[in-house]
């Protein structure tokens, strides 16, 4: 999906891939194959654009740079999204935590818990979107 083609109506799913393009590649494929709107953005600063066009439904971070990371989910982007962070190994949790991850997934990612970590967050996001009007409405 090229960015051309994309409209903000949409809710999409952005992986970042900040590791192995290799590995972000075949994470986006299995999410589409899954049924889900997904963008694969091959760097930060791209990233950065496609969120602030697309306000994404979930986010989904693929790299070890706990700076940008620090910044971007602590800092002008907080509250936009669920962030969930791919980690290579365990002890990564903690610091993908200590700056704002909403939840992790240790690599290698198995497309049946990723599966089941979208769906829950997609759903929460529907439930929170649902109150919200019932809220509005006044009911």
């Amino acid at each position: 999906m090229n960015s051309a083609s994309l409209t903000r109506s949409q809710k999409h799913i952005i992986v970042l891939a900040g590791g192995s393009h290799t590995e972000a590649s075949a994470i986006t494929r299995s999410l589409r194959e899954l049924g889900h709107s997904c963008l694969f953005s091959p760097d930060y600063r791209t990233f950065e654009q496609f969120v602030r066009w697309l306000n994404p439904e979930l986010i989904l971070l693929d790299g070890e740079d706990y700076d940008f990371l620090r910044c971007f989910i602590g800092g002008r982007h907080a509250g936009l999204a669920p962030t969930i962070h791919l980690v290579s190994h365990a002890v990564n949790m903690r610091r993908a935590f200590a700056v704002g991850a909403t939840d992790c997934i240790v690599k290698p990612v198995l497309t049946e818990e990723l599966q089941a970590c979208v769906n829950v967050y997609r759903q929460l996001h529907e439930m929170r979107h649902l109150h919200l009007e019932s809220l509005s409405a006044g009911i």
